[in-house]
């Protein structure tokens, strides 16, 4: 019996974190905005990887709320921790960029690793970029052209670009 109980609550809340996720993009679509933002932040309080990210991406863009970047990282933060991939890629990509967070190549490095092992493109393009450019790692044009054959591969157009750059310079 109290199992059956504690599956019904368990049930109940993911359909509910799910719900609000769900009416978010419903108001979205039918633009209200603001409503959308706080279902978001709503949703990732109670855990759902999805609120915490389009709210990261709200307080990122800045259209329907005031941007701050430190808000914006603290929420993708919260989505990689829940488990979402592209969670990880905006975080990893905050460390790049210093957006919200103090640039931190090495940081930067390590998600875009795990992302591009995950079959994300723009991860697997950054690390060419970070190994061509040598930010956070030895410089190394052999393991760039390596990152941006992946990049290319997973239909990323720089990756494509620098990669054929680098075949036309020689690059092995």
């Amino acid at each position: 019996m109290i199992r059956t109980i504690f599956g019904l609550l368990l049930f109940i809340s993911v359909n509910l974190q799910a719900t609000l996720v769900n009416d978010a993009i419903a108001q979205a679509q039918k633009g209200n905005n603001e409503k959308a933002v706080t279902l978001f932040i709503q949703a990732c309080e109670n855990k759902e990887e999805l609120g915490c990210y389009y709210a990261g991406q709200a307080y990122q863009k800045g259209k329907v709320i005031k941007q701050d970047l430190i808000k914006a990282f603290d929420f993708f933060q919260k989505s990689c921790d829940l488990g979402s991939n592209d969670g990880c890629v905006e975080v990893a990509k905050a460390y790049y960029y210093g957006e919200g967070t103090p640039k931190d190549y090495v940081k930067s490095k390590a998600i875009f690793e795990n992302a591009c092992r995950d079959s994300e493109a723009s991860a697997c393009y950054i690390l060419g970029l970070m190994h061509e450019l040598g930010q956070g790692v030895e410089r190394d044009r052999v393991v760039a052209k390596q990152y941006y054959k992946q990049a290319c591969d997973l239909a990323d157009e720089g990756g494509c670009k620098y990669y054929q750059e680098l075949t036309k310079a020689g690059v092995k």
